[in-house]
């Protein structure tokens, strides 16, 4: 499995307080075949805010009511590794060392008059949040397999497989049919390579050099 979903068009929930700066940006961003969700509100985009329905927010830091930076504490306590971008007119350096400290995925200053200043962190953002999920996912993967595995080995005392000059099956034991998913019907008298999954067989092809 490769597939990171980069061609799935990016959901954004934008937060932005001024409605003609926030038309603007979800105008902008849905050109270029993005999702869109605006709120005006810091508080709006938290009852909104459903990590698995959205892949970034992106946030004014000077909204009324709660601030930008509030904001990102609060996603972070939801998850740390959710990307968040934020944008301000008035940057400051004790709000960007807060800013970096929680990790906010970056730390963009107005005026966006070209949408590509926000367009191309989003998706440098999003992209590896995919991949840090699909890694995630994996990893499961893997840990499920090896678990199968183990289990399906430790119910194996008599595996034994009985084979000609040929490498053809002659005879087998009981369990040799939970590992090859087949009846003996099935194998008996054709070759290893002919039954067996390639990455099984490889090692059956070891032990005959």
């Amino acid at each position: 499995m490769t597939d990171t979903n980069n061609d799935k068009p990016i959901r954004v929930l934008l937060v932005e307080d001024d409605p003609d700066s926030g038309r603007a940006i979800k105008t902008s961003l849905e050109k270029r075949g993005h999702q869109i969700d605006h709120v005006t509100s810091a508080e709006d985009a938290l009852s909104k805010l459903d990590i698995s329905l959205y892949d970034i927010v992106v946030a004014d830091i000077r909204l009324g009511g709660m601030d930008g930076v509030s904001l990102l504490s609060r996603i972070r306590h939801l998850d740390k590794d959710f990307p968040v971008i934020l944008f301000t007119g008035c940057a400051a350096t004790e709000t960007a060392i807060r800013a970096v400290e929680l990790d906010a995925s970056a730390y963009l200053e107005k005026p966006l008059d070209n949408i590509d200043k926000m367009e191309k962190p989003i998706k440098v953002a999003v992209t590896a949040h995919r991949l840090l999920l699909l890694n995630r996912r994996l990893s499961k993967d893997i840990e499920r397999s090896e678990s199968t595995l183990r289990s399906i080995l430790s119910s194996i005392h008599d595996l034994v497989f009985v084979f000609d000059a040929e490498q053809k099956f002659l005879r087998h034991y009981s369990s040799s049919e939970v590992v090859l998913y087949k009846s003996p019907l099935e194998f008996e008298g054709k070759r290893h390579s002919e039954v067996m999954p390639p990455h099984v067989d490889a090692l059956f092809q070891q032990a005959f050099e």
